[in-house]
């Protein structure tokens, strides 16, 4: 499965997200928001 072509990655990061029953982050906002919520997670389970 290559995602050569403009717009595949979005595509296919979609797909996985939902196979793993996962919201997929629509906007940079969005996507932001689900990163520092994931690494403040990991930081709260590294202390």
């Amino acid at each position: 499965m290559a995602c050569n072509n403009n717009g595949d990655f979005q595509k296919y990061f979609n797909e996985n997200m939902d196979a793993l029953g996962l919201p997929s982050p629509s906007t940079l906002f969005d996507a932001s928001t689900t990163s520092l919520g994931a690494a403040s997670a990991s930081v709260a389970i590294g202390r």
